[in-house]
């Protein structure tokens, strides 16, 4: 499961919260912003000005470290949202963000985020080809999830790290 959302998303980051840094695990967010936020409340501060107007806030309260700490608490495995972002010059497209928090002994230690451009909304370059693929590996992956998630089976945490691991060396 963790393995096609790692292949299927367009940024995995890793913010370690103790060490106030962040590691660039797939996809390049200096690509994408111009240059990598040092730590997590810059990249969520940064990406919510890439938000629609109407997402910028909603963006902002669901990433807010403290939100994310609240539904850790709770017992939540992952955070997501899916919002309109400016990916371009000019052109938006709907982009789905995961964060995935890590607590030990109560304590957040690091927080994974995910992102996966679904739908390039005002681009004509982009390749057909390569957009039907993304979508079904998408739908794939989606399939996969509610499965798990019906069983009660997924532990996104313990299947995630790993996978980064295995990629980052």
């Amino acid at each position: 499961c963790s393995k096609i959302l790692y292949s299927i998303a367009d940024f995995v980051l890793e913010f370690d919260i103790r060490q106030d840094s962040v590691v660039e695990c797939k996809g390049s967010l200096s690509k994408f912003l111009g240059y990598t936020p040092k730590n997590y409340c810059e990249a969520v501060t940064v990406l919510s000005e890439l938000c629609s107007d109407d997402c910028k806030n909603i963006f902002k309260d669901t990433f807010c470290m403290d939100n994310i700490y609240k539904a850790a608490k709770k017992g939540k495995k992952r955070i997501s949202l899916e919002c309109m972002m400016k990916t371009g010059k000019k052109n938006y497209s709907r982009v789905q963000f995961y964060a995935v928090p890590n607590l030990e002994n109560g304590e957040m230690v690091s927080i994974y985020c995910v992102a996966l451009i679904l739908k390039h909304e005002s681009e004509s370059t982009v390749n057909d080809n390569d957009e039907t693929n993304h979508n079904h590996a998408l739908k794939q992956y989606s399939a996969i999830v509610r499965e798990e998630e019906k069983a009660n089976l997924i532990d996104f945490e313990k299947r995630f790290v790993p996978v980064i691991n295995s990629k980052t060396g």
